[in-house]
């Protein structure tokens, strides 16, 4: 009896285990399906499928308003496009993109014609873009607030409007900086920029830096406090790499840089200031771009490595002592477009043999190309010429004879300085100004030819000390001649 009451305990027992079992697979089995309804329900939400369709709507609008202004681009420069479109700030994307709507402001830039998506695109805006076929980007833009930034020995307040605007971030080590606008209403300027100073927590940092990236939406990368140079005396910085939102580079930015030479000047830059990359002597190579007026003073002065410039046609003038001490520069083509090359521009570029001067300059500057090897104007034109057009020095040979252009009116101080070898020189009439010892030590010199009067030779404004260190004794006119 006891022991059939123990075995269907057993069987009771196990017959609870078998039904408990099976409640716990009911309750999964329930829930599943329970899941399985509410993710349908919320993926059919009628709500959500209207946000879907409207938002690829708008960005199928914003696709083709700007291939409609990338088309009408191509025809008014008759298909030849300086560059491509590339921008993140707003008003420039409402320009060419007239149906962008601030609802998408930082979501969305243009790089290279093409509308990118940013990764301030919401969770579900991100799996929709998938969808129609838009690349993303990662966001240019941070938003570091004051504190964080007050708080952080890694980062530096950079903007010039208002301190957060723009921010440079170093990693841990200090030999890589990324400068970034910091949030939407930034204006992309960097000013007061020099971490470097006694008074900074990373003074002692300097010599570390090795690679500095400028993010895009950055327009001007200014000088530092006090014009001191935002990258100044970075000697061990190698590489730089420039956003093409960029418009100018600021005085003394990368002064004595020698280190760096991997370096892009982008199309957008217009603006290179004064002694910007003075004395980065490991850069061989440089683009001067189309958007740039005029190269400031100094830019290039003593960048000693530099064997090749290309400066694109649109710039119109070449700063004072632009590329001076650029003694590995062997040949440099100057576009039609420039009219004007400053003092010193190429003075003592020592391997200087091949410049070529367009008809387009009407002026160059005391000693432009002193102590150059070679210079020769190969193109008529020339209206006003300050010194050294013919100042070919040590090339110059024995017994040279030398036509100035008519049309000319200036023969400017120290012109034809030490050309010892030349014999004979004919000045037209349109000159009416000679400047101070254009003649130095040219010992070969005793006679200028003059075609005009000697009253018109009489009339020409001389310094006063125009002929001395000369050996030139008289000046035959169309009437005569002037003993000296």
């Amino acid at each position: 009896m006891k022991k059939n009451i123990e075995n269907n305990f057993t069987k009771l027992t196990q017959k609870k285990g078998i039904s408990l079992i099976v409640l716990i697979v009911t309750i999964i089995v329930i829930i599943i399906l329970a899941a399985a309804v509410i993710l349908t329900i919320t993926k059919n939400n009628p709500v959500d499928s209207a946000k879907e369709a409207k938002f690829k709507e708008d960005v199928k609008a914003f696709q083709d308003d700007l291939a409609l202004t990338v088309a009408k681009e191509y025809t008014d420069k008759q298909g030849q496009r300086d560059q491509k479109i590339s921008t993140s700030d707003y008003n420039e994307i409402k320009k060419y993109i007239p149906s962008f709507t601030e609802k998408y402001k930082g979501k969305f830039i243009i790089q290279d014609d093409q509308l990118v998506a940013t990764d301030k695109l919401i969770d579900k805006e991100k799996e929709w873009v998938n969808d129609v076929n838009i690349n993303s980007v990662e966001s240019e833009e941070t938003n570091y607030t004051s504190e964080e930034i007050e708080n952080s020995e890694y980062l530096y307040a950079i903007g010039k409007t208002k301190p957060e605007y723009v921010v440079a971030k170093f990693n841990d080590d200090y030999s890589e900086v990324v400068i970034t606008k910091n949030g939407e209403d930034s204006d992309g300027i960097v000013a007061d920029f020099a971490p470097w100073m006694a008074s900074s927590p990373m003074s002692d940092k300097k010599d570390t830096l090795n690679k500095v990236v400028v993010k895009e939406g950055i327009v001007n990368l200014g000088c530092g406090s006090g014009g001191s140079g935002t990258f100044k005396d970075c000697t061990n910085l190698k590489k730089v790499a420039l956003p093409k939102s960029l418009k100018n580079i600021g005085d003394n930015c990368f002064y004595n840089c020698s280190s760096l030479s991997d370096i892009v000047i982008p199309d957008s830059v217009a603006t290179i200031n004064s002694y910007s990359f003075y004395g980065c002597s490991s850069i061989t190579s440089i683009i001067i771009p189309s958007k740039l007026v005029s190269i400031g003073n100094g830019s290039f002065l003593n960048c000693i490595g530099l064997t090749n410039v290309i400066i694109s046609d649109g710039v119109t003038s070449i700063g004072a002592s632009c590329f001076a001490g650029c003694s590995g520069l062997t040949s440099v083509n100057i576009p039609n477009s420039v009219n004007n090359i400053d003092s010193c521009a190429f003075c003592e570029c020592s391997s200087l043999i091949d410049i070529n001067i367009p008809s387009s300059v009407i002026r160059i500057g005391d000693r432009a190309f002193d102590g150059t090897i070679w210079y020769e104007n190969k193109e008529d034109g020339i209206i006003y010429i300050n010194d050294v057009l013919y100042k070919y020095k040590g090339n110059m040979q024995p017994n040279t004879s030398i036509v100035v252009k008519d049309g000319i009116k200036s023969i400017s101080r120290f012109s034809f300085e030490n050309c010892s070898n030349l014999s004979s020189i004919i000045i037209p009439d349109s000159v009416i100004n000679i400047g101070t010892q254009p003649f130095n030590y040219c010992t070969n010199l005793s006679n200028i030819t003059y075609k005009g009067t000697k009253t018109q030779w009489n009339n020409i404004d001389k310094e006063p000390y125009w002929n001395f260190s000369s050996k030139i004794k008289t000046i035959t006119c169309t009437d005569g001649v002037i003993t000296l």
